[in-house]
């Protein structure tokens, strides 16, 4: 059995940066026109968890499960613990009470060439979403399932859940992630898989077990075991039984992990972690390296051997800063843009921004878009920002964002938060999804984490009808129609209709039907009417089979046809149209 382990993302800082930019990156990594349906990016919700499936890559020396296989084996393996281990299920539903819980299937992890430590079958990343929502309050659960680890049986895949999130989930929610040792983290994590085990009977004197049994107690555990032995020699007998009592031997490691406190092991621990900051910062000021002097700046961001730290991280990211390294501008430009840790110097974080932006980061050059869109420290000018929005747009997955947006939008897999979902949708807008343009424009349409304002609504549904989507084309030509946001106008209104319901959107047809029928926008033309109802009333709209049957009825705009018009006048009524309903029964008898 392959070993896998919870991330430690100061060891793997550098390397696994790639992993972290995935969502950024993949779209162009992976042209549209060489991925398969299979192999696109997924998103299911199974048991209010939330499934994320990461694109194939493009091309691949080894054999790749297709993402949507992935995300259904990885959906079957959790309803195992559901519907097989109880116990598993129930320390799963006490994460989805506390914060969202996510699964995530990256085929392309780990990339090939990249030499870690020791292959990760699956991690557990609590800041994950943070990459994606800058603002994420809460705890959040996500963790990583690899292109390994997604081969492996049901039951041990099943183990694998269990071991990242009943293990690793479980300190995170608990907030002992900081307060453990690794090899301590490792062991409970490790323990709780057994329940899995033993729950779906599993062999114990197959190879996997046996492999499984000795890596728990010769490695991650044999610290706990020692411990055992010496304090607690007749439960150290728990030991040698087929079948572990884990939540006997948990209840010990309590006490162990009490013990290390008393003793002053996990603050030797943390006091180690510091030295090697120590130790890192004495090598980087011998060698002045750029890479080593950003990396010390992320490490006191990130709060690696001691809080956070964005005061001195800033002066580490300007010393590298200085030797023109672009991701040290940008995080510089960001701690003074937001006064984050230093005096906010708005001038100085747009030059930061502009240096970061000429090395091709996109990060700045989106920044730079929003200093210009806003009038943030700068001159407002809509032209310039989107002229930054548009070059930052190849550095990023858009949907991303939507995805994100829909999820906290939607309260599915996560607190509806309606404001976070605009901030989302709004970064992927700006940069000119068409999609998000109109989500953007229908919230501020409805007061729906912004405040109301038809105006802008219609000013974000115009950029989507201009790209082409009908949704957007629909609204914009509603409001003309009805003045809302905008002075009334039938013949833009017909117009928008007219682009929407040609791409076979069945609300627009409906809408253009009935301006020429009424001669609203455009010229009288029952024909024409017809002809759109016909169009609408195939969708299955029962509003437009009714108007159908009666023009066919009356012969308005076609040939008089009653055969037809009964027909249709069916098809409303089955839907429960009254006006249907009550026809049929005059037609009828």
């Amino acid at each position: 059995m392959k070993s896998f382990s919870i991330f430690n993302p100061a060891r793997f800082l550098r390397c696994y940066r790639f992993l972290l930019a995935l969502m950024a990156v993949i779209c162009v990594a992976v042209p549209a026109q060489a991925q398969t349906e299979a192999c696109s990016d997924d998103i299911q919700v199974h048991r209010n968890i939330v499934f994320l499936g990461f694109p194939c890559p493009q091309s691949s020396s080894v054999s790749i499960i297709p993402t949507h296989d992935g995300i259904a084996k990885l959906i079957e393996a959790v309803e195992l613990l559901y519907t097989q281990s109880p116990q598993s299920a129930q320390i799963i539903e006490v994460l989805k009470e506390n914060g969202p819980v996510l699964i995530v299937y990256d085929p392309a992890y780990p990339p090939e060439g990249t030499s870690l430590t020791s292959t990760q079958i699956a991690f557990f990343l609590p800041t994950f979403v943070e990459n994606i929502d800058k603002n994420a309050t809460g705890k959040q659960f996500p963790m990583f399932v690899g292109r390994d680890g997604i081969k492996w049986p049901l039951n041990e895949l099943a183990a694998v859940i269990v071991h990242e999130l009943m293990g690793h989930g479980k300190q995170h929610l608990e907030d002992r992630l900081d307060t453990m040792r690794p090899l301590d983290m490792e062991c409970e994590a490790w323990l709780l898989e057994d329940v899995v085990y033993q729950d779906l009977k599993m062999d114990k004197l197959s190879r996997e077990m046996v492999e499984y049994r000795q890596q728990l107690e010769h490695i991650h555990c044999s610290d706990f075991i020692r411990y055992m032995r010496k304090w607690k020699p007749e439960e150290a007998k728990l030991w040698d039984q087929p079948n572990l009592q884990v939540a006997k031997l948990l209840k010990i490691f309590d006490g162990y992990i009490e013990k290390q406190r008393q003793q002053g092991i996990i603050q030797g621990a943390q006091e180690a972690q510091a030295r090697q900051l120590a130790d890192a910062i004495k090598q980087a000021a011998r060698k002045n390296d750029p890479d080593d002097l950003y990396a010390i700046g992320v490490m006191h961001l990130l709060a690696v051997g001691k809080d956070s730290d964005p005061t001195e991280a800033a002066k580490w990211f300007a010393k590298a800063a200085k030797q023109g390294h672009s991701e040290a501008q940008l995080q510089l430009a960001t701690l003074l843009a937001e006064g984050a840790g230093v005096e906010q110097n708005l001038p100085l974080a747009r030059k930061l921004y502009a240096k970061a932006a000429k090395a091709g980061e996109a990060e700045a050059l989106y920044a730079l878009g929003v200093m210009f869109e806003t009038g943030n420290g700068v001159e407002k000018d809509l032209g310039r920002a989107a002229a930054f929005f548009k070059q930052a747009r190849p550095g990023y997955d858009l949907r991303s964002f939507a995805i994100f947006g829909y999820l906290y939008r939607a309260g599915i897999g996560f607190a509806k938060d309606p404001q976070k979902a605009y901030d989302l949708y709004l970064q992927s807008a700006r940069m000119g999804d068409a999609w998000s343009q109109f989500i953007i424009g229908e919230m501020h349409d409805r007061g729906e984490g912004v405040q109301e304002n038809p105006t802008k609504a219609l000013r974000w549904w115009w950029k989507a009808a201009q790209a082409g989507l009908p949704h957007a084309q629909n609204n914009v030509g509603d409001h003309a129609l009805n003045g809302r946001g905008t002075k009334k106008d039938p013949k833009r209104a017909f117009d928008m209709f007219t682009q929407a319901a040609k791409q076979d959107l069945p609300t627009a047809q409906v809408n253009l039907a009935r301006l020429y029928r009424k001669g609203i926008g455009t010229e009288k033309n029952d024909k024409a009417a017809a002809h759109w109802l016909r169009k609408a009333a195939g969708h299955g709209i029962a509003d437009s089979q009714y108007e159908l049957a009666r023009m066919l009825e009356q012969g308005i705009g076609v040939e008089k046809d009653l055969s037809a018009a009964l027909d249709w006048y069916k098809k409303a009524a089955a839907q429960g149209h009254k006006k249907a309903v009550r026809k049929l029964k005059i037609l009828e008898g």
